[in-house]
């Protein structure tokens, strides 16, 4: 009984991630293309750098 709830922290963990990185990478892009007014083939050149350098 306590290893199923032991293996849910990190099944929580990895979720709560993956949902907080994706709300925030698609706040930045609606901040960057409508405030900002960059086109978004830049935009996505830049973001892709950005995450790899994130993940490096």
């Amino acid at each position: 009984m306590m290893k199923k709830r032991y293996l849910a922290i990190p099944i929580l963990a990895i979720a709560l991630h993956f949902l907080l990185s994706n709300l925030l990478y698609f706040l930045v892009e609606r901040l960057v293309l409508d405030v900002f007014h960059i086109p978004p083939q830049q935009f996505m050149k830049y973001s892709y750098w950005g995450e790899i350098l994130i993940y490096a």
